[in-house]
């Protein structure tokens, strides 16, 4: 169990825990929410939520971890609060925005949990909270500061999905219906060796009951 204020929701994620990864950045997948140092975890546990339910979306990395990256802190002895989880947790309280040392930090965790990119949440001007990604494959931080709309924070999770969802899966063709062996009963070459039987067996019949001394029929011819 994790401390922390923010509510749960019924986000389901990978059984993998996060480890260190050697993956390229183009061959990870997901994207992890972190809470900039100072950002608590009721502000960004919602925007987590937003964006881990879009399975597409969703990291290889476990329940626990989601948690500690949005600014929960791991209880000690707590199922689930092993040493990688409280590393996580320790790391994200290093990332405090856009400079050098936090995008070492930030290329470390995204190593770690295998993740194409990172939402870094933080509270923005008038106390509202927003969202900029740093994306692995170029290390660097988005200058698009995310705020919540109307729909809530279905524009940012539109924006990472169009980034960073896997393209779907190729559709196999349809299957081809089986041909038929031996073509239609005509071009059966059965069917003719069995009706050419048959016209012989017809002839020779008809050959051995023919009636030489029969008289042959009359012929009539009108004039």
């Amino acid at each position: 169990m994790l401390t922390g204020s923010a509510k749960a929701g019924p986000v389901v994620f990978s059984s993998a825990s996060a480890t260190s990864s050697a993956e390229a950045p183009s061959a990870r997948r997901g994207v992890v929410v972190l809470a900039t140092a100072g950002t608590p975890a009721e502000v960004a546990w919602p925007i987590a939520q937003a964006v881990y339910g879009d399975a597409s979306l969703r990291p290889k990395i476990g329940d626990p971890e989601a948690r500690a990256l949005a600014g929960e802190t791991p209880e000690k002895g707590a199922p689930g609060a092993h040493s990688t989880v409280r590393e996580l947790a320790e790391l994200r309280l290093q990332v405090k925005g856009d400079d050098a040392a936090s995008r070492a930090i930030l290329k470390e965790i995204g190593r770690r949990t295998g993740a194409r990119a990172v939402a870094l949440v933080s509270i923005g001007e008038g106390g509202a909270p927003e969202v900029r990604v740093w994306d692995a494959a170029d290390d660097q931080v988005g200058a698009t500061r995310h705020r919540s709309e109307a729909s809530g924070w279905a524009p940012l999770v539109g924006v990472l999905r169009t980034r960073y969802a896997p393209p779907p899966a190729p559709t196999p063709d349809p299957a081809k219906p089986p041909e038929k062996k031996g073509g239609t009963f005509l071009q059966n070459p059965w069917f003719w060796g069995a009706l050419g039987a048959a016209a012989a067996a017809g002839v020779a019949v008809w050959a051995l009951t023919r009636n030489d001394d029969a008289p042959s029929p009359v012929i009539i011819q009108w004039r």
